[in-house]
């Protein structure tokens, strides 16, 4: 909620001085949608999700993305998955969706048509 001018001054001078500080250890810096990620360069959210997603069976899975940090989850994922980038940048997703507003919409519609059946199952 900061100055967008500002804002862009500030993260500038802290990509800056991060590389400088990072520079002999195994780090990456990631610049994404208002956000500066310091993280392991053999760990990513790709990584993560591949721990995840391979310790069972899953009926569906569902993922969403709007910036560059999030490619390695859309990579990480087979087919089945359903993966989705909000925006219309160059992405490894499956889809695109086109807003926050429209993903807020998709979320609800899965969770109205999954209600009937979750009472079927209480019974």
């Amino acid at each position: 909620m900061s100055d967008s001018e500002l804002a862009n001054i500030r993260v500038r001078e802290l990509l800056e001085r991060l590389t400088k500080v990072i520079g002999k250890h195994q780090l990456q810096i990631l610049e994404g949608s208002k956000v500066v990620e310091v993280k392991s360069q053999s760990i990513n959210k790709g990584k993560a999700i591949e721990s995840w997603a391979n310790r069972g069976s899953h009926d569906f899975i569902l993922a969403i993305g709007d910036d560059h940090t999030d490619e390695d989850i859309f990579k990480a994922l087979d087919d089945k998955a359903y993966t989705l980038k909000v925006g219309y940048k160059t992405t490894a997703a499956r889809f695109h969706i086109t807003s926050v507003e429209e993903v807020n919409k998709l979320l609800n519609d899965l969770v109205a048509q999954s209600e009937p059946q979750m009472e079927r199952l209480r019974e």
